[in-house]
């Protein structure tokens, strides 16, 4: 009896296993909080017909893995030391030994984001008695004024560091107090009010931002993260196309059915400079010095 094609692939992802086993593990830079218990609070109470937990998650998720970083996503009761960005999407629930522990963590130098949503609700799902983000205010130095949801066809523009971008769904008005205003809103009865504040805390940054941000948002506020937290990136990937570094070496899959072309600089230990559609290679380089040229088909954006 002859072997069939899954023999074939199978012997040889064994075979390139073999070339990657002492590699080191991962060493991701930034974490993402998660908590069911979020979910569940906003779940119960979603204020809009489109704002749905994880698609809001994904969306700052899908931004950082389009610009090649490592995300960790963990519960808000780790560790925060060993990172550099610590990224909550919608830390809706809040107790006052989570709002120490990250005061602490944007002090001693770290960079901390917010999405909107957080800081609304106690742990057993009471408002605060104090305008949202309740006890986060200070450490992000605003507060909300008022919030709304949006749907198709109102227009939802917002304009960072001399760009407009346009937001979905969400949108909170906010008043900065020691806080400086990175985002304004350009559209609907909002326009002129912060939409994205950010307060200097220590050694250490926290930003607030009042929208669900749309792709080319969500890659600029990531993107100006890194920065801040010094965290090396890539140029914006290729849809499609995801890269990891791991112990000096680089994976880069190509979930596309095109190749795509990769400059690396450095010694191909699986693969070569085309990766081949649904295809991975491995090179043995940093990931600055990565580059991925797609084909004509693939678009310039996150996945």
């Amino acid at each position: 009896m002859n072997p069939d094609r899954g023999y074939g692939e199978a012997k040889r992802a064994a075979e390139e296993f073999e070339l990657i086993a002492d590699l080191g593990p991962v060493d991701a830079p930034v974490a993402l909080l998660h908590d069911y218990e979020n979910w569940w609070a906003l779940d119960i109470q979603p204020h809009a017909p489109d704002f749905d937990y994880w698609e809001h998650l994904r969306a700052y998720y899908r931004a950082f893995r389009a610009r090649g970083v490592q995300v960790d996503v963990v519960h808000p009761s780790t560790q925060f030391g060993k990172y550099e960005a610590v990224v909550a999407p919608a830390l809706h629930l809040v107790n006052t030994e989570i709002v120490t522990r990250l005061e602490s963590y944007v002090r001693e130098g770290g960079e901390l984001f917010f999405g909107a949503r957080s800081g609304v609700k106690d742990p057993y799902n009471k408002l605060w008695n104090r305008p949202a983000p309740g006890p986060l205010s200070n450490l992000v130095g605003a507060t909300v004024d008022q919030h709304e949801s949006l749907r198709e066809p109102i227009e939802t523009r917002v304009s960072h560091k001399g760009m407009e971008y346009e937001y979905r769904t969400w949108a909170e008005w906010l008043t900065p107090e020691a806080g400086e205003p990175l985002g304004t809103y350009e559209s609907g009865v909002a326009a002129g009010r912060a939409a994205i504040v950010r307060n200097a805390a220590g050694d250490g940054h926290a930003t607030y931002c009042g929208v669900w941000p749309e792709s080319d948002l969500a890659d600029a506020l990531v993107s100006e993260l890194l920065d801040s937290a010094e965290i090396e990136r890539t140029e914006r990937l290729p849809e499609g196309v995801r890269i990891a570094e791991r112990d000096g070496h680089t994976w880069i899959t190509n979930f596309t059915g095109e190749p795509v072309c990769v400059d690396a600089g450095g010694k191909w230990i699986v693969g070569n400079g085309e990766v081949e559609p649904f295809g991975v290679g491995v090179v043995r380089s940093r990931l600055p010095a990565v580059s991925i040229r797609s084909t004509p088909e693939t678009r310039t954006q996150s996945r």
